[in-house]
């Protein structure tokens, strides 16, 4: 599995530093209250995966399988089926 990246804008950047700056401004003001820690720490992964989308992944996967499958093909040429002009259930 390869994982690939854009070359990300000016604005990525921009906004990657305004988020880091909110992140820690939250983080200081509210992050000691108990009620509001789940809140933050929330706040802190959804902002974390959408400077990760505004790289924009691409992700290339090959996968190869061989295995040897189980199946048997039998040809019958004998003149008994050839006297058979259509395929019937008596003739398979």
């Amino acid at each position: 599995m390869k994982l690939t990246f854009s070359d990300p804008g000016t604005i990525v950047w921009v906004l990657i530093i305004f988020s880091f700056i909110s992140i820690i401004i939250s983080f200081y003001q509210i992050f000691f209250i108990k009620r509001f820690r789940l809140i933050v720490v929330l706040r802190i992964i959804s902002i974390l995966i959408l400077i990760f989308l505004f790289f924009n992944p691409i992700i290339n996967s090959t996968i190869q399988n061989n295995r040897d499958l189980i199946w048997n093909i039998y040809v019958d040429r004998s003149l008994s089926m050839a006297y058979h002009s259509n395929a019937s259930v008596g003739s398979l």
